[in-house]
């Protein structure tokens, strides 16, 4: 749903699976088109797309995670999708650079759910095209944005 809303393109209702997968291959093909070669939104749509999560409870502030993870997106990311659907839960989502040099375009949704004054669920969603060779990008996008709150939870 926030994938095809973040080109501005298609409506909240539309099918998040198809729009996941042409958000893929139109940043391929940008990534591509940066250094000079062509097709790879065709070729993509061959590769599996691959889906990982995980949720935890971190010893943080409601803000200070949207905080941390925002910073996060803007360093390898263009303009994150926030939303607050209700109080005390953030959603982010966006295209974040993972897997090898940070390069691989992967989508990425996270949720913040404020448990108790300070702590918080952090669940994050990632999907990215996988190749012959794993570069475990789905993973690596994941890891990173965990690593960075951990920082800030660690005393």
């Amino acid at each position: 749903m926030a994938a095809c809303l973040l080109r501005g393109r298609g409506t909240a209702d539309a099918d998040p699976v198809d729009h996941d997968e042409a958000q893929l291959g139109w940043e391929l093909d940008r990534l591509a088109g940066a250094v000079g070669q062509g097709g790879p939104a065709m070729v993509a749509g061959f590769l599996p797309t691959v889906e990982k999560s995980h949720a935890e409870l971190l010893a943080l502030s409601l803000s200070g995670c949207e905080e941390t993870v925002l910073a996060a997106f803007r360093r390898r990311s263009r303009h994150p999708l926030v939303r607050r659907p209700e109080p005390g839960v953030v959603q982010i989502s966006g295209v974040l650079g993972a897997g090898c040099f940070a390069l691989n375009p992967t989508i990425v949704r996270v949720r913040l759910t404020m448990r108790h004054e300070a702590s918080t669920l952090v669940s994050v969603t990632a999907k990215a095209k996988e190749g012959l060779i794993p570069q475990r990008t789905a993973a690596s996008a994941i890891n990173y944005l965990f690593r960075r709150l951990r920082r800030l939870a660690s005393p």
